[in-house]
């Protein structure tokens, strides 16, 4: 039943679902939805409770990834492209789909935890020297990657050719460099080889 609710509201989010959508999705009958949840408001709620929970356990076993060899930030790019992919009806729920009133507090939880997980990608990250954590704030690093992983997913679910690998391969660079700028003389002597 959450599964379907998470197809309905995935796909014409809370304003456009009814019931009936639900009904037809999940096979089930209408007394049976109504037996659980009372209102539309009351079922976008448990499914949105439901899609936290999925990304979560995608969060757990991503920590339990962090012992892992492999670049981390490619690595955690990867893991929420690949996720986004085989759920996107949970990631059109939580980033697309218009919202009831009440959702707030629990996309704001979701966020919150989002960004703690991130944080751990970072330390650890740290750790390995993948990133400068000397050079910037953890907090602000944790932030940057968090919003290019929720730039990720956007992006993947807005966009079906949209190039994963590209986007994946310049955010760990940019991350990887500390955010360094070229010097003008480099800048320069591009733009003049530009120009011949």
């Amino acid at each position: 039943m959450l599964s379907a609710g998470a197809t309905c509201f995935g796909k014409k989010g809370f304003f456009e679902t009814t019931f009936d959508d639900v009904v037809r999705e999940s096979g089930l009958s209408r007394g049976s939805l109504y037996w659980y949840f009372d209102s539309k408001d009351s079922l976008y709620n448990a499914v949105l409770e439901h899609c936290v929970a999925r990304l979560q356990a995608t969060f757990d076993a991503g920590v339990a990834g962090l012992d892992s060899q492999d670049p981390l930030v490619p690595g955690f790019l990867n893991a929420v492209a690949a996720d986004t992919a085989q759920q996107q009806d949970v990631y059109r729920v939580l980033y697309l789909a218009p919202r009831s009133e009440s959702a707030a507090a629990t996309l704001e939880r979701m966020t919150l935890s989002f960004v703690g997980y991130v944080g751990l990608v970072v330390d650890a990250a740290g750790q390995r020297g993948e990133i400068d954590i000397r050079r910037h704030s953890r907090d602000a690093l944790a932030d940057i990657l968090h919003a290019l992983a929720e730039g990720l997913i956007i992006r993947q679910l807005c966009d079906p050719g949209f190039d994963v690998d590209r986007y994946v391969a310049t955010a760990a660079d940019l991350l990887q460099c500390g955010g360094s700028r070229p010097s003008t003389t480099d800048n320069r002597q591009e733009n003049r080889s530009d120009d011949l």
